[in-house]
């Protein structure tokens, strides 16, 4: 069981789980703020600011995954990198979040690369596909913390700045769908 720490002015942030979803919550928003204070011409691609950010549901297979709940909350930065060259797909590195608390609490925070590829005309929808490994940070009610290494699988479509895509990540503990809406800029 969580031992409550002092909370004097900290409201519900009273267990490890609390601190980790507060912990993921602000790398987001940390990301996000460097994304609109640094000029983009200055930075390298992963130490810049992002280029997009996606949020959906994230729809657990694995039992250790699923006490947080059916169906959970996920959040993602997007950092575009250099066109793969002779391959014309792009490479994307992402920060994410996933988690909910049900019967427990489970918490996964992805960091990955991927390849995507797709084709069409400019000003018309264009389907895309890719796939990409990473490292997942995961903390687990009765599982404790861990760092695992996965991969998804991605399918979507991309409407100017914005997009939809449909996903399956592969991890121990943390398999399960994906189904995301974002924009790039």
């Amino acid at each position: 069981m969580a031992e409550a720490l002092p909370t004097k002015g900290i409201g519900l942030m009273k267990n490890r789980h609390s601190i980790t979803t507060a912990a993921a919550a602000l790398i987001l928003l940390c990301g996000s703020a460097l994304g609109t204070s640094q000029a983009r011409a200055d930075s390298l691609p992963l130490a810049g600011p992002p280029d997009g950010f996606a949020v959906g549901a994230f729809v657990p297979e694995s039992s250790k995954a699923k006490q947080g709940g059916s169906t959970q909350f996920t959040g993602e930065l997007h950092y575009g990198l250099p066109t793969i060259p002779f391959f014309g797909g792009n490479l994307v590195s992402t920060l994410g979040y996933e988690g909910g608390n049900h019967n427990g609490h489970s918490t996964i925070v992805p960091l990955t690369i991927g390849a995507y590829f797709g084709s069409g005309e400019a000003g018309q929808p264009i389907p895309y596909i890719g796939g990409g490994v990473g490292a997942y940070y995961i903390d687990q009610s009765g599982a404790g913390t861990k760092i695992r290494g996965g991969g998804y699988v991605a399918a979507g479509y991309k409407f100017s700045y914005l997009f939809a895509e449909a996903r399956y990540q592969f991890l121990q503990d943390g398999n399960g769908f994906m189904f995301d809406v974002g924009t790039h800029f």
